[in-house]
């Protein structure tokens, strides 16, 4: 490769100690009703959900609480405890995934332990992520519920005061519809229920909540902290996938790395995992595009090389003796067979991927290296590929991994589909682009191949994509590429020309704010 540079009345008790880890006790302390309260108040919960709260609470009656992750369906659970007559009675808290009920009676024994028969154990359960109860449990739970015991081996003379809180991110119906789940139990746990709806169908109370959680930690005074209009015009176009936790991480992550008191559009720090400041993020059950046309893309790529071995299969036995054939039929089953590998080796090397964790990397330095690991790859021999590496360029934030993922992709695609009488072409440069809420910094990967002699006089001028990508033109490397960057709050764009030619722009998100543009080579 050539590179040229351009229950009612519980029994009172303390949580008893050396209880295992699973059962989590979370006996709050009496001064920890008033944190709850405050946090009742406060506009995490909004006020038509805090109002059942504070009336179910009181009411000694199963509770079912729906919601997403992050919604405060835990902390809910707590207030229901906490405000109501259990509030002296042990509170445990079970994750129902892979709970078994050998574990579930071995917690139960602890506080029915040293009882006399007939004495009642006042507990309060809340079980989290109750669709998963297997069968077994249900069953106990159903007894407990109606019959205040246990059928179990060592409690069945003890009577159970429970009070029984449960949650789950589906509806229960479903899991009964599915025949994974007692409708009896399903009826009871439901008695009373609340959803509690994400953040995303909460707009209007986004800018109050981040004020709040803002205030909370930087009260008025000095040091006080507030966002400006536009942070929180930005703060509810953004979908929440993360809901409670994803917000108040963001609104302090934001207020400890800025030094001033008003915090604007380019002070809010997003996590990388997450699409950039303002992009839709699909709600549960919603598709992306992307997932749409993954299947089809792949069954394309997989289907037209077997297509092609299996023609020249056909016609093998009556062409076996022509050593010509023999041979094309040898080139191109290695061929296909290796094609096939590499898509199926990029699907799984993506699938293993982990969340990013978000480091900063030279972007010039990081291409070189990929560059000479292609040299090195079996292949056309003499591929050209001209450069014009910015200078001065800010570091790019980026997971590792992922960025060596999305270099060698990109890359393998190029050269797969270079024309053999045109170079590949790299440039890299500094862009500021003015947007909603203020300019968008990137730092730009772009690449461009099989364009005709005389278009690229200049290989560094901007290049001007109007049109939203076509996604189900797109190939499966440049699908698993617009993957990543989006992981890592970058954005890819492709233009493809009517001649055949390619251009595909990388923007990854800088470092650091930059003083003033890097200063750009030409070619």
């Amino acid at each position: 490769m050539r590179t040229s540079s351009k229950g009612q009345n519980p029994k009172e008790g303390a949580p008893r100690e050396g209880l295992p880890e699973t059962g989590v006790l979370s006996q709050v302390p009496r001064s920890g009703d008033e944190k709850i309260f405050r946090w009742l108040h406060s506009s995490r919960i909004p006020g038509k959900d805090r109002d059942r709260i504070l009336k179910f609470s009181s009411s000694g009656l199963p509770v079912f609480l729906l919601g997403e992750e992050g919604t405060g369906k835990g902390e809910v659970a707590k207030a229901l405890h906490f405000l109501g007559p259990w509030k002296n009675s042990p509170f445990l808290h079970f994750s129902c995934r892979g709970l078994a009920a050998q574990k579930f009676v071995e917690k139960l024994s602890l506080w029915g332990k040293d009882r006399h028969p007939g004495e009642k154990v006042s507990l309060a359960l809340y079980l989290e992520d109750a669709e998963n109860l297997d069968e077994d449990l249900q069953i106990l739970l159903l007894d407990l519920l109606t019959d205040h015991q246990v059928q179990w081996p060592g409690l069945e003379e003890l009577s159970f005061d429970a009070q029984v809180i449960s949650s789950s991110s589906s509806s229960l119906a479903e899991a009964v519809t599915a025949r994974k789940f007692r409708e009896d139990l399903f009826r009871t746990l439901e008695t009373l229920s609340i959803h509690l709806p994400p953040l995303r169908d909460r707009k209007e109370d986004i800018p109050r909540l981040a004020q709040e959680i803002l205030q909370e930690r930087h009260p008025e005074g000095q040091g006080a902290k507030a966002f400006s209009p536009e942070a929180l015009q930005a703060l509810q176009d953004y979908d929440w996938p993360g809901n409670l936790p994803e917000l108040e991480s963001l609104v302090l992550r934001s207020a400890a790395l800025q030094d001033g008191n008003l915090l604007g559009c380019e002070d809010l720090v997003f996590s990388p995992s997450r699409g950039p400041m303002g992009e839709k993020t699909p709600s549960k059950g919603e598709k992306e595009p992307w997932f749409d046309v993954t299947i089809p893309t792949l069954a394309h790529e997989i289907k037209n090389p077997l297509v092609a071995i299996s023609t020249f299969a056909h016609l093998l036995p009556e062409k076996y003796d022509d050593p010509e054939f023999r041979g094309e039929f040898s080139r191109l089953v290695n061929q296909d067979v290796r094609r096939i590998n590499e898509v199926l080796e990029n699907l799984l090397e993506f699938a293993q991927l982990s969340d990013p964790r978000s480091s900063l990397h030279d972007l010039n330095s990081t291409l070189a290296e990929a560059l000479r690991q292609e040299e090195k790859e079996p292949g056309p021999a003499g591929k050209e590929v001209q450069t014009d590496l910015g200078n001065g360029l800010p570091l790019i934030l980026f997971d590792k991994s992922h960025l060596g993922f999305v270099l060698r992709n990109l890359l393998e695609n190029a050269f797969s589909r270079l024309n053999p009488q045109g170079p590949l072409y790299l440039s890299t440069r500094f862009s500021r682009e003015e947007g909603r809420g203020g300019p968008k910094e990137s730092v730009d990967l772009i690449v461009w191949y099989n364009i005709p002699e005389g278009v690229l006089r200049n290989f560094s001028k901007g290049v001007g994509f109007e049109a939203e990508i076509d996604f189900q033109k797109l190939n499966m490397a440049l699908l698993l590429i617009r993957k990543i960057m989006v992981r890592n709050r970058g954005k890819i764009q492709v233009l493809q020309e009517e001649d055949g030619g390619m251009t595909i722009r990388l923007q990854f998100p800088p470092g650091k704010r930059s003083e003033t543009p890097a200063r750009e080579n030409h070619a």
